[in-house]
């Protein structure tokens, strides 16, 4: 007795806190100004009841009276009846704190276990939910401090390039709309280091506005993914990436004259193309095969030949090649063939890619591998959400500079491994001198030899897998050899563990916590309007036909390729249920 309190609700708190550690039910029959009786509700009858009162003059609450004696059979309560996900959000803050990705299954268990209850897995979803609001703020919260953030970001970084986009509101706030960043050791990294191939792609935030990210990703010496920028928007249209694209341009210093150097790969989202086309009229576009085969399934033509083969010409370096796989396709299939032939070649197969990119890739892996780096994120709050991605690329940063000052050799790892491959092929290579540097290399890997071209002084050959790549084949390995040259003068200096190094270079800080941001004299932003359906959210994305569900991975979804048959008449299409 004695007991003193700040407030009703610490009383409260405290109240429910001490019965349910002690696997008892609690009820407030009364909560009024000046005071609150609380009963144990483990069964019916049980004496037990906490009164908290506070004098009319206004001094502190105070605990007046109460009954420490429970009925002889109340026992634990191990449905936890009155237990809510209020409370559970503020007693288990702490887990929250140390594993913030803690799933909600692994949450009821740790509830359950250390309360001796059984907490249902939505009053467990709830709960978590709860406590990162809590200790994020809540998504709408956070739109308040914004401007304080962008702040102390510029402070710290001072090359950054922090843009937001506001939309005008007939309240004297203005909403929020689009917000984009580019720091300048991710922008100078790329400028002065990486091959001119920007993967482009966007992806849906799992928050309270369905807003999506889009992204802009290069590759770097060790062909790993290096972020240029990212930036949060209303949604995919042309409007959206035409401003994300414009501020990209200015912050590449891409104009007039280099335009023509720049090569993008997409997966051809909403809006993307034109506006592709309307700001970068003269550079070079590709598009992802992966998606490129998903289009064709939905026309029709998702048969494993015409994968096979849709790939086969994708893979074809030379015109000659890829004119043959072509006419395959069409022996195959002369529906997708006519389909195929309206698509550009030089957006898909490498026989018509630009040689000065030094890149062969088909697919955009680099966009969607940091997508799938920032999934945890894409369900935070905005300025959680953009200090998560922060985070990440400012440790990525040191991580790589401290991983290539262990590196010994001159060539980044994955090239040396590349290099490797093609010096294993030069055992089905004989090769024959034309002048000095060139070379007649005849390969035996077909049961029909195939006779190539290397020039050492051009750096080519004429499988053209050299001149796009920047990485010497097996033709030319051999050459080398013939000429005592070492293999790997002939990589290009965008391999380089020098180069690497460049490109890492740069250096992202870190940020105070939000009570030391400086203070900004604008006014709070409105939210952007709630778009949130109705139901349980959903924080996986549809997958294509006949694609594995998560888990699998490549393994083959059982039944996919099951053709009906009926048990009446044997006939395949249909079953015995619809048999004429």
């Amino acid at each position: 007795l004695g007991m003193k309190f700040h407030s009703r609700d610490e009383a409260r708190e405290v109240i429910k806190t001490h019965c349910f550690r002690r696997g008892k039910s609690v009820s407030f029959d009364k909560i009024e100004s000046l005071r609150v009786v609380a009963y144990c509700r483990t069964v019916v009858g049980c004496p037990w009841f906490v009164r908290i009162a506070r004098s009319k003059n206004g001094g502190p609450w105070q605990l007046r009276c109460m009954n420490e004696v429970h009925a002889e059979h109340c026992g634990w309560d191990h449905i936890g009846k009155s237990i809510k996900s209020s409370w559970l959000a503020k007693a288990y803050l702490k887990k929250i704190r140390e594993d913030p990705n803690m799933k909600p299954k692994t949450f009821r268990k740790v509830m359950s276990t250390s309360l001796n209850v059984e907490i249902s897995k939505y009053a467990a979803y709830r709960a978590r939910k709860r406590a990162i609001n809590i200790m994020h703020g809540h998504h709408m919260e956070q739109f308040n401090r914004i401007y304080n953030y962008l702040a102390e970001v510029k402070r710290k970084n001072p090359d950054v390039r922090c843009v937001m986009r506001v939309q005008p509101s007939a309240r004297v706030k203005k909403q929020f709309q689009r917000l984009y960043f580019c720091f300048g050791a991710c922008r100078d990294g790329f400028l002065v280091s990486c091959r001119p191939l920007v993967g482009l792609d966007g992806c849906f935030l799992k928050g309270s506005f369905e807003d999506e990210l889009l992204v802009a990703i290069g590759l770097d010496p060790n062909n790993s993914i290096c972020p240029i920028a990212w930036a949060m928007v209303e949604g995919e249209n042309k409007s959206s990436w035409t401003w994300f694209l414009n501020l990209l341009k200015f912050d590449l210093k891409i104009s007039e004259e280099n335009m023509r150097d720049f090569t993008f790969m997409s997966d051809k989202d909403k809006g993307l193309t034109p506006a592709l086309q309307m700001l970068f009229p003269t550079s070079h576009f590709r598009f992802c095969v992966r998606h490129l085969y998903e289009n064709m399934k939905k026309k029709g033509f998702g048969s494993a030949e015409v994968k096979m083969a849709l790939w086969m010409a994708a893979r074809a370096t030379r015109q000659e090649i890829f004119n043959s796989r072509m006419a395959e396709l069409k022996e195959l299939n002369k529906d997708a063939h006519k389909w195929l032939e309206d698509k550009p070649p030089q957006q898909w197969s490498r026989a018509f890619f630009d040689e000065s990119v030094k890149c062969d890739t088909l697919l955009n892996n680099m966009s969607e591998s940091f997508n799938s780096c920032i999934i945890e994120a894409r369900g935070q709050p905005i300025i959680q959400l953009f200090e998560t991605i922060r985070n990440l690329v400012m440790v990525r940063l040191q991580s790589c500079r401290e991983n290539a000052a262990k590196w010994s050799g001159g060539l980044c790892p994955r090239i040396t491994q590349l290099l490797e491959k093609s010096i294993a092929a030069t055992k089905r290579c004989s090769a024959a001198v034309c002048n000095d540097g060139v070379w007649q290399i005849t390969d035996c890997n077909d049961s029909v030899p195939e006779q190539f071209i290397v020039d050492l002084v051009q750096k080519s050959c004429s499988c053209r897998r050299w001149s796009l790549t920047g990485i010497p084949c097996g033709h030319a390995v051999k050459a080398m050899w013939c000429s005592q040259k070492n293999p790997s003068d002939g990589v290009y200096e965008y391999y380089s563990v020098e180069t690497y190094k460049k490109c890492y270079a740069g250096t992202i800080f870190g940020i105070d916590s939000y009570q030391y941001w400086p203070a900004v004299d604008k006014p709070a932003l409105i939210p952007p309007l709630d778009r949130k359906k109705r139901g349980r959210p959903k924080t996986l994305r549809k997958r294509a036909a006949g694609e594995p569900p998560p888990g699998l991975g490549r393994k083959k979804v059982k039944g996919t390729s099951r053709p009906m048959k009926c048990k009446r008449c044997s006939q395949p299409g249909h079953n015995s249920r619809t048999c004429k």
